[in-house]
């Protein structure tokens, strides 16, 4: 499912993309949200969120910059890696380090959108088409910012709107963020995980990115 850079709910109208859009996929968005309490707000849930330690300006990252944890899908023989691939590299490679898929990896739970799909696209202000993912972590949430990944620092859980109200954030990690709290992504990830219909995120022990161990890509 795709939809414009204005946001909408799942369940509601969509924005169409523009005729000269580039409809390639670049990478994914992925806000990992902690399982509270089911009464509060997608702006009062608490998202994880990482200053970046490099700038890579094909992507728009900047070093210094907090934003979420947002991972360029890699290609093999000119095809693209399949979406979980990129999901479970996002987490492992920029969250929880190459010692944290066994211990952690069991906590991370992810949602599926209309159609079935794990993903839903956004077209950022840019041009640029770029998936998205929400994902329920159900562990102790220090536990996870004392995890080491290789491109990020500083991992802090915050609630949706301080973020949105950052100054020195990536461009379009805040558009995604502000797409999930408009659309009520956040709210609608708890309640998938609380009525059971979330898919674990390593579908093994390990996790496989183009059959290889997730554990040891770029570490």
């Amino acid at each position: 499912m795709t939809v414009g850079a204005e946001g909408v709910s799942p369940e509601g109208e969509q924005n169409k993309i523009a005729d000269n859009a580039v409809k390639t996929v670049i990478g994914i968005g992925v806000i990992i949200i902690l399982n509270e309490l089911s009464s509060l707000t997608d702006e009062e849930l608490q998202i994880l969120t990482v200053k970046e330690l490099m700038d890579k300006p094909e992507t728009g990252r900047v070093a210094g910059q907090r934003g979420i944890v947002q991972e360029t899908v890699q290609y093999v023989d000119s095809e693209p890696e399949d979406q979980q691939s990129t999901l479970m590299g996002a987490i492992a490679e920029e969250v929880i380090g190459k010692d944290g898929v066994e211990m952690l990896g069991h906590h991370f739970h992810q949602i599926t959108f209309a159609e079935g799909s794990p993903e839903i696209s956004l077209q950022t202000l840019d041009g640029k088409i770029c998936n998205i993912a929400v994902v329920v972590y159900s562990g102790n949430p220090d536990d996870l910012l004392h995890q080491v990944g290789s491109e990020v620092d500083d991992k802090k859980w915050m609630p949706a709107k301080t973020f949105l109200q950052e100054t020195n954030t990536r461009g379009t990690s805040h558009e995604i963020v502000k797409f999930a709290v408009d659309g009520k992504l956040l709210s609608s990830a708890l309640k998938q995980y609380r009525s059971g219909k979330t898919e674990p995120v390593f579908r093994n022990k390990l996790g496989q990115r183009n059959g290889t161990d997730i554990t040891s890509i770029r570490m």
